[in-house]
Order: C-alpha cells, then structure tokens, then sequence
C-alpha cells in the first residue's frame, strides 16, 4: 500500500518537511509444515486442523513519525494489521522475518509477536523502520508464522507456488488520467508498481510508449520480468507516429521479448483494417526476426481474416462480462469462442490478451460484477488456460479509478490488486496453485436465453455451445392452433449463429404467431436443409436425426 506522510499527520507538516511512503506487502501462499506443541484435547475439533488464511496490510493513519527524535534519527513507525480471512483461528502468530528495499533497515526486533487471531478476525502490529535520507519510496517482505489449533505450524512467505503467464500492467494512480494532457509518469512509481506484481507473474504487458511510459520495458527487465510492449494508436496520427518510433526503438535497445501494434484500435480507435496493417507492416519491416502481434476482440479477427494473417501472434480480448455473460457461463463461453478463432488462425499462436471480470460495478445483462465473481472467474480461468497450454495476459494488475468516468462504475474493480496495491482478498488462491476440474467443455448445447411471453411479439434469443459458429444452423419451429410452422419465414427457416454464440429469431413473422403454445429449436449442421411444414400437427423425424442438440418449451396465456 502506498502512503505520503504529509496526508496521515498533518498536524506535523509544519515540522516535517519530508516525506516517506512505505510499502508492504505480502503473500499468503503456505510453505510446508511441521509439527509443534500440541493444543489436543478430548474437545478438539479436528476440522480446525489445518491451514489458516492469514494476510497482512499496512494502514495510511498508522502510518507515523511516533516523535520528533524518531523524525531526525528518520526512523517510520508503520502499523500493520494482520488478518485471518478464513474460519480457522492462528495461533501464536509471528513476524518472523523481514526484508527491505532503498536501503530501509528493520529496527523492531524478531520475532514481533501478535499472538492469536481468531478465525475472521484481526490483530495490531507496530513495525519500526530507519529510512535513509532522500528516500521516498521502499517496499517490505515480511514473512509470518502461525500454528493451528492441534499446534502445527505454516509460514505465509511473499513468493507464490504459481506465477499467472502475464498480466495486463497500467502504472496510473489515483489523479492521474492518461487521456489528460501533460500526464506523464516517473520512473519511480513504474518501478514501484512493477515490484507489487513482479513476485507473481512471468510478464507484463503495456499500452503506451509515451509519457513516461516507454521506460516501463527498461525497468521490467531489470525486475526479472518478460515484456510484451504495446503501442497505443488512434486518431491523432502525429501521436500514433511518435508511439510507433518509441515501440521500434524499445524493441531495438531488447527491452520488448513481444511487440504489439495498437490495442482494440479498430473497435475503439477508429482505425480501419487497412490502416492497422499499415502500421503492422511498417513495424514489421523495421524489427526483422521480432514477433509483432496487435490486440483485438475476438470477434474483430473472426471477421478480418487480413489482420490474422498480418501478424505472428494473434492476440485476443475475452470479456465475458461486457457481453453479459453469467459467471457461471463464462469460461465455457471463452472456451468455445478461443476454439473458433484457433481454427482461423492456422500456424498462429493464439493467445488471450485481455480477459478480467470486475469486482464491483454495475450489472450487465446476466453478468454481475462481485468480489466473489471476480475470485471464481480468476481460478476457473487460469485453470483453462492451462489445462489447454494457452499463453495469457489477465486484465488487470491493479484497479484504475480513471477508467470510472469512461466505462461507467466497474472500470475502477477489474485489478487483482485494489488501487493500493493490495491484492484483492481470495485472489491469493490462484497464486497458491489452486485450480480447478473441467467447467468449460461439454457436447454441442442448444439454449434459451429469452424467451417472450405468450402473446406478445417480442424475439426468441438464446445460444449454441461448444460448436463453431458458421458450421451450425438454429432451425426454429412455433406451433400456433394445432399446427407447427417454421420461423422466422419460409423463405429463411434457419437463423445463423454469431460469431460469439448467441442468435437471435423473429418468431412473429405473421397471423397470430404471438399465440404460439410452443417453441421447438434444433441445432444442425449448416449442410442439412431445413424441413418445411405449414401447419403440420407434428414435426418431421428428420429434425431429431439430424440434431446435435435440440430444446422445446411451452407457453400459456
């Protein structure tokens, strides 16, 4: 968490005329344990055996010179509150070891103990630190102990047991707008920023080769980190032109292992697909031998074959939630979409450039942004990515609170780590290797997402699963006074299928279709011919036979 002394005690800013932000973090990924003193007894209960779930977090307010002499002799109180998220007490808990940053030495003596933090609970810490003259930014590992109540012992080191692939990495703070003339960032908080991240992840991906931000492969290198480094393009085409020379030139000085040419600049940007290419190209021929790669949706490159033969890497967004997507539907919707456009894109690596799901914000369609959400939809994708070997950035690192006045309330929650950069509470299990069994494949499905009521003249919509789009054909049937008819018109008695699933059927073309007592949908193969009826009292075998998948319902006045 970042802290500026100057906004926790300003009755001393008067006095103090320097400032210190002290950083701590810390994982809480579980090392192995080892037996200790036992707390068994004929009451015990068993079930309590075992791991606590303990974080650790410093607070702005506790933040403090605890006296004049602690303010020359430049030595930080910080106050630490430490944390058991889970339903198991920790016992005889410790701070058992530290390290530090810019030369920042620990003066509290280990072990600092707490003692016990009951199962939800919390405890106070006060940690002391000597900070060097002209330092303004260190960072803190601290290393906890605690036992459960049978008297076995875990450590909560920094390190995670897994690192994700790559995450999507935005340096902004509260204050700051990239869209905001004269926003530039300084190297220090980039590489601030960068050491939250840097233990739980093999690469970072970026937007922007100005304002600052072209130092950030420089510093991610130097961090241990692999580097994907995006130039950012739109319609200022001076400042499309300055992004492309700084890209070329971070290439050329090794600070980019991947180069990527624009982010979404067709479906946000307004580029055309000519344009991109351009600038692909122009990028391409400067960096012999370098793999260039731009981000798109999906669905941009399902219907641009050009711009997928373009590049080397063809780098999707996902976003199940901007689509309105339940969370309980969203990986097998990425599952079926990343399938489709594999099979576009032969000879290319696919990979996943963005997907997230917000941990706050407004509810889109189906899709409802939580914390709880967020937690399920990062260890069931993970768990996807690689159980099928896909390379992938997660968006994103940390929560932007700019991002609020241009996508609306969810686009200050899609970090991992809050605007603080505290990572999120129950985020901590995919870095704990934490994964989970098969949700996302499955036979070919058939499903309805809407469906109007009796009497009125509103559209069928639903979605097809685990097939690819265009190979497939929705055949739709109403049965109106006895007899059953094909929909939308017999002219077009079968509905296409869009590139993301969904489909959408008029099922009131005529008469009082609105007084349909029943809906049948088939799921075919795009060659089989859709069977005509017109008033039939049943509907032809061949449908059954031919179906990959079928649903039916009934409605009532």
């Amino acid at each position: 968490m970042v802290f500026n002394w100057k906004s926790i005690l300003v009755f001393l800013h008067l006095i103090f005329l320097c400032g210190v932000i002290a950083l701590l973090i810390l994982g809480s990924t579980a090392a192995a344990s080892s037996q200790s003193s036992t707390r068994i007894d004929a009451t015990t209960d068993f079930s309590l055996c075992a791991q606590p779930d303990l974080s650790i977090k410093t607070e702005p307010e506790s933040t403090f010179w605890a006296s004049y002499s602690d303010y020359i002799a430049r030595r930080l109180s910080v106050g630490a509150v430490i944390s058991n998220l889970g339903a198991i007490p920790a016992n005889n808990t410790r701070i058992i070891d530290s390290s530090s940053t810019r030369g920042a030495d620990l003066i509290t003596e280990l072990p600092v103990g707490i003692g016990d933090v009951p199962a939800n609970g919390s405890s106070m810490a006060n940690i002391k630190y000597h900070v060097p003259p002209g330092v303004t930014v260190f960072s803190t590992t601290n290393i906890l102990s605690a036992e459960d109540i049978c008297g076995y012992s875990y450590t909560f080191p920094l390190q995670p047991s897994y690192q994700v692939h790559g995450l999507d990495f935005s340096p902004f703070i509260d204050g700051q707008d990239p869209n905001v003339a004269g926003t530039t960032i300084g190297e220090n908080q980039i590489r601030q920023r960068l050491e939250i991240v840097q233990p739980y992840t093999e690469w970072v991906r970026t937007y922007s080769t100005a304002n600052g931000l072209e130092k950030t492969g420089k510093i991610a290198h130097e961090c241990g980190l692999k580097t994907a480094i995006g130039a950012w393009l739109g319609a200022d085409g001076a400042a499309n032109e300055t992004q492309i020379a700084n890209l070329i030139d971070a290439a050329n000085n090794g600070q980019a292992d991947l180069v990527i040419v624009g982010n979404e600049a067709m479906s946000q940007q307004g580029l055309t697909e000519q344009q991109l290419i351009s600038y692909i190209q122009r990028v391409k021929t400067a960096l012999p031998g370098v793999k260039i790669a731009t981000s798109e949706i999906y669905s941009v490159f399902i219907d641009h074959p050009e711009l997928i033969a373009a590049v080397d890497v063809v780098m999707a967004n996902y976003y199940p939630y901007w689509e309105g997507v339940s969370v309980a539907d969203a990986i097998p919707a990425i599952h079926d979409w990343h399938h489709y456009l594999s099979s576009l894109s032969p000879g290319k690596e696919v990979m996943v450039s963005e997907t997230g799901w917000p941990s706050a914000g407004s509810q889109l369609g189906a899709a409802v942004p939580s914390l709880e959400n967020a937690n399920r939809y990062f260890v069931e994708f993970v768990s996807w990515a690689r159980a099928n070997n896909v390379p992938y950035f997660y968006f994103e690192s940390m929560d932007e609170s700019w991002k609020a006045s241009r996508e609306g309330p969810q686009g200050a929650h899609w970090g991992v780590w809050d605007k603080n950069g505290q990572l999120k509470g129950g985020m901590q299990q995919v870095f704990q290797n934490t994964t989970v069994s098969d949700t996302w494949s499955g036979p070919p499905a058939i499903e309805l997402t809407s469906i109007p009521a009796y009497g009125t003249t509103a559209n069928l919509y639903g979605r097809a699963w685990h097939v690819i789009p265009p190979d497939y054909r929705v055949l739709v049937y109403i049965k109106v006074a006895g007899g059953w008819w094909n929909k939308p018109t017999w002219s077009q008695p079968a509905t296409t299928i869009n590139s993301n699933g969904s489909w959408m059927c008029d099922i009131t073309t005529g008469g009082s279709d609105q007084n349909a007592t029943e809906i049948a949908v088939y799921l075919v193969p795009a060659s089989f011919s859709a069977p005509l009826v017109q008033g039939s009292i049943s509907l032809p075998a061949a449908l059954d036979a031919n179906a990959v998948a079928a649903t039916q319902v009934t409605r009532s006045s």
